[in-house]
């Protein structure tokens, strides 16, 4: 005997136990192999012989996905849980995530074309995640302190990373998305996943004659080197942090 997809519920916000019937769904679907989220589509959901059957959908658009989002919020009766936000946050709202890290001397995971991998330790230029849905960017910044919506941008010169800083997170496990309590998950995706190719032929200015101008040269070249990271050698973005943020983390 089928059952429907959602049976009897018992929930205080409704005050008794109550028939649910599935009028509606939404399929979310990924890239092959990856957990990139490609799209969602939206599906009209009949009974057929006591049966739920979900019927040919469309693609959302993404005012379709503001007002799912805001229907979802709605359903709650109580305000938000009080939260004091860490010191390196820049910028968040109920889709969008941004902070940033300084400069710090800690391991770098690389995999060469043969699938080799290996670890570097050297420093690390400042960085500035921003995390919107499930894709996740990073620039970087000249300077000390904290940046502000005036910041020109730099590339963060990392490899795995396209011109407009968005990353190519191949497999890697991604969170589910923008909440304060998982940057660390999204930090690790830079930090604890291998790097495995260049995505971003001008991401480095040209230096002395000899100096590389491949990233994964670049940083098979600094192993070992804790001194100041060289911004010099870093290419402008064309945008500063503020535009960064409005062009939802692209430059």
């Amino acid at each position: 005997m089928p059952r429907p997809l959602v049976d009897t519920v018992t929930d205080a916000s409704l005050g008794s136990a109550g028939q649910i019937r599935t009028s509606f769904a939404l399929l979310f679907h990924c890239r092959a192999n990856s957990n990139s989220l490609e799209v969602v589509t939206a599906h009209r959901v009949d009974t057929i012989k006591g049966a739920p059957v979900i019927g040919a959908g469309r693609p959302i658009t993404p005012e379709d996905e503001r007002k799912v989002q805001g229907l979802l919020l709605s359903r709650r009766e109580d305000p938000a849980p009080m939260q004091v936000f860490p010191e390196h946050l820049l910028f968040c709202d109920a889709t969008r995530l941004v902070w940033w890290r300084p400069s710090q001397v800690r391991p770098m995971h690389l995999r060469d074309t043969e699938g080799k991998p290996s670890v570097i330790v050297t420093r690390w230029p400042n960085l500035i995640f921003h995390v919107t849905d499930r894709s996740l960017s990073v620039a970087s910044f000249e300077g000390e302190g904290r940046p502000d919506a005036t910041t020109r941008l730099l590339q963060s010169t990392l490899p795995n990373i396209y011109s407009d800083t968005s990353v190519c997170t191949g497999n890697a496990t991604l969170p589910i998305g923008p909440a304060v309590e998982e940057i660390p998950q999204w930090e690790s995706v830079i930090f604890d996943t291998a790097f495995t190719h260049s995505n971003n032929s001008a991401a480095l200015r040209r230096g002395r004659a000899k100096d590389p101008m491949d990233v994964e040269d670049f940083w098979r070249a600094r192993a070992g080197v804790v001194d100041g990271f060289p911004y010099k050698r870093a290419a402008d973005t064309g945008v500063t942090l503020g535009e960064w943020i409005a062009e939802g983390g692209r430059a």
